[in-house]
């Protein structure tokens, strides 16, 4: 599943819980303190379930892929209501284009600074990682990049933070691995610029499986969940 923190700024520190790859229940709770203690504010029910574990939540907006399909669909919690959706054009779904692990994790969505992104591939990338800038409002692609050769199945995951896609590799520091507790954030690629490195910071997965299920970056608090 994937805990997710408001990415605005100005949102009410709140969060949601959307347990498995699977499902249309999303679980509210009004601080990480009420998860902890299992303390839930309200159930809320999408319209449809859900595919992976790449959701997004802007201004009491959730942002997620429709399961076995390449939609990104908008739902206003709050109301009660979708708001918006739109197909990726040529995005791979259903472990077409997933991340190392699976779990249906072909379309990621990230926000970054009021801006929303999907993180996926397509056969004419031919796995490499496309990034695509989407309008929160209609969720149509303004902009697109493609990686001159980094592959999406080649990380654990992926965030981006500032403008740049960071990836989690796939292998532990002593060898290959699928629950992945130490390892490396080993790409960064400014995708408007077009530099890319190899940041190699340490990354160790806080959780107590060491599953690296999903990374997001979250400019309200500055914090990598």
């Amino acid at each position: 599943g994937a805990w997710m923190a408001d990415a605005n700024p100005g949102a009410a520190a709140r969060g949601w819980v959307m347990m498995g790859y699977d499902g249309s229940q999303v679980v509210e709770y009004a601080s990480v303190s009420d998860l902890q203690a299992g303390s839930i504010s309200r159930s809320v029910s999408l319209d449809e379930d859900w595919s992976g574990t790449g959701h997004v939540v802007l201004d009491g907006v959730i942002y997620y892929n429709e399961e076995d399909t390449p939609s990104v669909v908008a739902y206003d919690m709050d109301n009660g209501v979708e708001i918006a959706r739109a197909d990726l054009p040529g995005a791979g779904y259903y472990n077409t284009y997933p991340y190392s692990y699976g779990g249906r994790t072909d379309i990621d969505l990230s926000a970054d600074n009021g801006s929303l992104y999907a993180v996926y591939s397509t056969p004419s990338a031919a796995g490499r990682i496309v990034v695509s800038e989407l309008n929160p409002q209609t969720l149509l692609v303004s902009q697109s990049w493609t990686a001159t050769s980094a592959t999406k199945i080649d990380f654990s995951n992926t965030f981006v933070a500032c403008g740049v896609l960071y990836g989690v590799d796939s292998e532990q520091v002593d060898g290959p691995c699928f629950y992945c507790t130490d390892t490396t954030v080993d790409l960064a690629w400014d995708f408007r610029n077009g530099g890319t490195w190899d940041p190699a910071l340490s990354f160790t997965s806080p959780g107590s499986s060491g599953y690296i299920g999903a990374v997001d970056y979250n400019p309200a608090d500055g914090l990598i969940y």
